[in-house]
């Protein structure tokens, strides 16, 4: 008989420190919520950003400023942000990281596609866009 795990319930306060208008507390992300920002923190931080942890992040927003070579670059940048993900964020299993690159706008559309541990039937996926 196959094991099934329930996923607990994940809540993260929110970075924009908005507070909610009837119990004045700092909003909370819950759940997918929780995860999906984490994701997009996670692969926004320059590494080297965060005094404790000097080599949690990416270095996604150098890729911004320099002619990106497409196969190389790209496939190193996925390497970085596969590399956070599995390091940091301990609540998914990664399936997937693909990235769309604008050297007109220099831009890079990042998606991230995953499955929270605990809810292996319900693949989730994030989308952003990161520009100069």
């Amino acid at each position: 008989m196959p094991v099934t795990y329930q996923s607990k319930e994940f809540k993260d306060i929110s970075l924009s420190f908005k507070v909610h208008p009837v119990t004045k507390d700092i909003l909370v992300l819950k759940n997918s919520d929780a995860i999906k920002k984490s994701l997009i923190n996670l692969v926004r931080t320059n590494v080297g950003d965060r005094f404790y942890e000097k080599n949690l992040g990416t270095k996604i927003n150098n890729y911004l400023f320099e002619n990106f070579r497409k196969g190389s670059d790209d496939l190193s940048l996925k390497r970085e942000i596969q590399n956070v993900i599995r390091n940091y964020e301990p609540r998914v299993r990664l399936n997937t990281v693909s990235i769309l690159v604008d050297t007109n706008n220099y831009s890079l559309e990042v998606s991230i596609n995953y499955q929270i541990i605990g809810q292996e039937d319900i693949p989730q996926e994030v989308q952003f866009l990161l520009s100069s």
